[in-house]
């Protein structure tokens, strides 16, 4: 029974599914309870409205709910040609508890890629198992669960880093097609900075390689590297060609589009302490100017003994470059408080599109667990060495906490604690410092009183426990909403028939029944047309629009129908507070007056990309749509094409002919649509194909 028990636990299946029950158990608390800040009023309702239209067979391309119509195929973050996305379209309705599951999955994904990729650098799997569940418990999944995107970036890099290692070694067709998908998966998904980051981790890596292969003489393993990394260069381009085309046309029509200014990278960053003390870092907003979501870069007490161990006893020189450019990671991740990143933003290319260098802290977190894999490997091994370096580094924490707890009851001046540190602070830090403490000082006793393999099994008990109890305590604050349930926000985003709106409105005007629970974005449940909604990606016309309205500390309503015909046009280049009756344009030729009373613009279909107008007018005048003015929109009045104008600097006018006409609005991306098709095609034969290989073990050139 022994020996079949121990071939049990040396198949990868029983560890990825433990993994998978570990996912479940950590997050059990996001099925019972909705998603929390940003996941909600942001990420839900845009994950929402791409599974509505596809389960009604609309295109996504165009939000018309959001921000008075945005180009969704467009935004980095809502991930319309994100392929996986699609599976929850087939199971219904997108309801918030799918969030969680979404959230989960991606979760699950992140820790088996961080299994094989520590596998690749030959540990056991028990050792990898510990590099994999630290992974998908740290402190970038329990901290940033509120933004999707960041998910499932941290899904796919995982597996990204396997495929590309994999592909410097053997270089071969296979692995070339593998790190194009995953690449393309962590693009099409993902935040954007996460690509753009990895794009130097790569080019490290890279010249590393071909360095290796100059020195050593092997000009063939290097024209194979170039060559089958040019194949997935070019696999990448054709998976992620929809979103490239999307972002290329974008980029001049958003307020983001352009570099950024020094001055407008966010000042969050990571706090090392939070390495031992991640709750009291994470839920105390007060002690620091940074976003609690992006401080943790938490893996656990004794998975950090277990990292110092591995960097004592790593003899690889691939995870030393990898750990070397972890740290690189890490500095940059400081952003402005350290001046490496100033270095690398006036310096390097794309680093002035990342507005949140924190992201980069994922890769250190990385490369820590793949030297805690190591150092685990050699203590379960019964390395002598390894003992006395997680005893001496237990030690340190057990000194470290002591000192935190003799300061912290210490007496403090009320005024001094009450200026810097809240009195919450200090007593969530005391708890913690005795927890840190006692999970300290449990390894020392283990060695002390057990042999090498009962003490490394319980060792990763105590860790897991330990991991567990991190996102226990810290889900509540920024993974899921503890004081609702998913029944109360389904009370507002359940799904509801297709509806022509007939004004423009806002979330807090929408919703209902109280509370209001959606801060913004409630248009996309609601099927109404908002003007101030919540999304960082924002066209500039509109922005320039709406700016009268925030003047002077106070926000005036938008209330405008969303089809009428203004009396009087206007010349101006300002913007100004709007009204149904006037409308300003910046050509001076556009402007006019007209007299009729008795035009009508009737509204009788409206759906995302395209809208259809019954309108009737004694006289020629322009028709103003409240959907912004982008490239792409088409206009036919009885099979006549009318030529679209800018109007109340984002809005569309056209020039409707006197007479009854039936007015048609559609949103058309011809280039886009048939790249989303090549897309779909490539994914599909490319994942076929690795299905065969794997089958007859080929694809690799050794």
């Amino acid at each position: 029974m022994s020996e079949k028990f121990r071939k049990i636990w040396q198949m990868d299946g029983v560890y990825v599914g433990l993994l998978l029950v570990i996912t479940v158990l950590a997050y059990a608390g996001f099925l019972a309870h909705p998603c929390i800040h940003d996941f909600y009023n942001e990420f839900f309702p845009q994950r929402y409205f791409h599974i509505d239209c596809l389960r009604n067979h609309l295109s996504p391309l165009w939000n018309p709910y959001q921000m008075m119509g945005t180009p969704a195929h467009a935004d980095p973050q809502t991930g319309v040609f994100y392929i996986p996305a699609r599976i929850f379209a087939i199971f219904g309705p997108y309801h918030s508890i799918w969030c969680a599951i979404e959230f989960m999955m991606h979760v699950f994904v992140g820790g088996w890629g961080l299994y094989c990729l520590c596998l690749h650098f030959n540990v056991s799997r028990p050792a990898a198992f510990v590099g994999a569940f630290a992974y998908l418990m740290s402190g970038f999944f329990v901290g940033n669960a509120q933004h999707l995107s960041w998910i499932v970036a941290g899904a796919w890099l995982p597996w990204l880093m396997y495929s590309t290692l994999q592909l410097l070694r053997t270089p071969g067709w296979r692995p070339a097609v593998c790190t194009a998908i995953f690449a393309s998966l962590m693009f099409t998904g993902g935040y954007p900075g996460f690509s753009f980051g990895y794009v130097y981790i790569v080019a490290a890596l890279f010249v590393a390689m071909a360095f290796h292969d100059v020195k050593n003489k092997r000009s063939r393993h290097f024209r194979d590297i170039c060559l089958f990394g040019a194949l997935a260069v070019l696999l990448f381009i054709v998976l992620a060609l929809p979103t490239i085309i999307s972002f290329v046309e974008v980029k001049p029509w958003i307020t983001r589009g352009q570099s950024l200014d020094y001055t407008q990278i966010s000042n969050d960053f990571p706090s090392l302490s939070s390495l031992l003390f991640p709750y009291t870092i994470t839920t105390e907003p007060s002690i620091m100017s940074s976003d609690v979501t992006m401080r943790s870069i938490y893996v656990g007490i004794i998975t950090l003994a277990f990292f110092v161990v591995g960097v004592c006893r790593n003899r690889s020189r691939m995870l030393w470059l990898l750990l070397g450019l972890g740290v690189l990671s890490l500095l940059f991740a400081y952003g402005r408080v350290l001046p490496f990143h100033r270095f690398a933003f006036y310096t390097l290319p794309l680093v002035q599109l990342m507005r949140i260098p924190t992201l980069m802290r994922i890769f250190f977190i990385i490369t820590m667990l793949l030297f805690a894999a190591v150092g685990f490997d050699a203590i379960s091994k019964g390395n002598q060495k390894a003992r006395k370096i997680l005893i001496i580094t237990m030690l340190m924490v057990v000194a470290v906490s002591l000192v935190v707890l003799v300061a912290v009851n210490l007496p403090i001046s009320k005024g001094w604690e009450s200026d810097l540190f809240p009195h919450t602070f200090f007593r969530k830090l005391r708890k913690e410092a005795v927890m840190t403490l006692a999970i300290a000082l449990l390894p020392i006793l283990i060695f002390r009183f057990l042999k090498f393999r009962q003490a490394s099994c319980l060792l990763l008990v105590i860790l897991l426990i330990d991991m567990m109890l991190h996102v226990a305590v810290i889900a509540p604050y920024t993974v899921y909403n503890k004081e609702l349930r998913h029944r109360d926000l389904a009370r507002i985003t359940q799904s509801r028939a297709r509806t022509v709106p007939q004004r423009l409105s806002n979330a807090s005007a929408i919703q209902d029944p109280d509370p209001h629970l959606l801060w913004k974005n409630a248009g996309s449940f609601f099927k109404q047309v908002e003007w101030e909604s919540y999304n960082p990606f924002m066209l500039s016309n509109f922005d320039k629009m709406q700016q009268p309205y925030f003047e002077n500390g106070q926000e005036l309503n938008m209330d405008l129908p969303i089809a009428f015909f203004p009396r009087t046009i206007v010349f101006d280049t300002v913007a100004h507070i709007l009204n149904d009756d006037t409308a300003y344009v910046e050509q001076q030729e556009r402007k006019g007056t007209y007299q009729d009373s008795t035009s009508s613009a009737t509204i009788v279909q409206f759906d995302p990309g395209c809208i259809v107008l019954k309108t009737n007018v004694k006289e020629s005048r322009p028709l103003v749509l409240t959907q912004n003015y982008y490239p792409g929109w088409h206009c036919e009045a009885d099979g006549r094409d009318l030529e679209i104008h800018r109007i109340n600097s984002s809005m569309m006018s056209v020039q409707v002919p006197k007479g009854t006409q039936k007015v048609v609005f559609t949103y058309r991306k011809p280039f886009v649509s048939a790249a989303w098709t090549l897309e779909w095609l490539t994914f599909l034969v490319l994942l076929l194909l690795c299905v065969v290989a794997r089958e007859k073990g080929v694809g690799n050139r050794e």
